[in-house]
């Protein structure tokens, strides 16, 4: 069941509710262009709690992080969840929109003070921003949406060390069924070549 549609500047972006194992609870996904890019099913709930909370975790101090892409809002609402400043950079006005159909996992997180929505792409805005950030997550989820290969190159992560301070933390959510076992090792080469104390969870 299709529960929203618009189409935006640079994709489709579509709600639907889609029946799960208990029929009273379907799983409401949101699309772009047709890909799955988040939910509330368990994956998607998992992706954002561990992409929120992890990379924060693995920091002594942080004060200000930044999450690339707001899909259902899960990861954003997570990174409010610890005293910091969070920026969230989304390139489709029309995603955040629908953020209200999504408040199971998001909880209404457009309305915390401390999070900040950034509608641009994320390497032109890594590219001009004068902050600096303690942690950088890059939460897209399907290699398959067209604009996401390029939030996983080389050039890109270099641009994200760029943007952190000293003691920051990068972290990508990695689209492990969407990759062969050989795109994966390119990633992990590619990665490492940035981030050389790199560890995999």
């Amino acid at each position: 069941q299709i529960v929203s549609y618009a189409s935006g500047a640079t994709g489709t972006i579509i709600v639907k509710d889609i029946p799960g194992s208990i029929p009273s609870l379907p799983r409401r996904l949101l699309f772009v262009d047709d890909q799955p890019v988040a939910g509330t099913h368990t994956p998607g709930i998992v992706d954002s709690k561990i992409l929120g909370h992890l990379p924060l975790a693995l920091h002594a101090n942080p004060k200000r992080a930044l999450t690339v892409g707001f899909g259902s809002g899960g990861t954003s609402w997570s990174m409010t969840r610890h005293p910091i400043e969070v920026d969230v950079v989304e390139i489709e006005p029309e995603v955040v929109k629908v953020a209200d159909l999504f408040q199971s996992l998001n909880f209404d997180v457009l309305n915390q003070t401390h999070l900040h929505v950034i509608l641009n792409d994320a390497r032109d805005h890594l590219a001009r921003t004068q902050e600096r950030y303690d942690v950088i997550v890059t939460d897209v989820t399907n290699l398959q949406y067209k604009q996401n290969g390029s939030l996983y190159t080389a050039e890109y992560f270099a641009l994200m060390k760029s943007k952190l301070t000293s003691t920051g933390v990068a972290a990508a959510w990695i689209p492990l069924e969407s990759l062969t076992r050989g795109q994966l090792s390119t990633f992990f080469r590619t990665f490492q070549s940035v981030y050389p104390h790199a560890s995999l969870w």
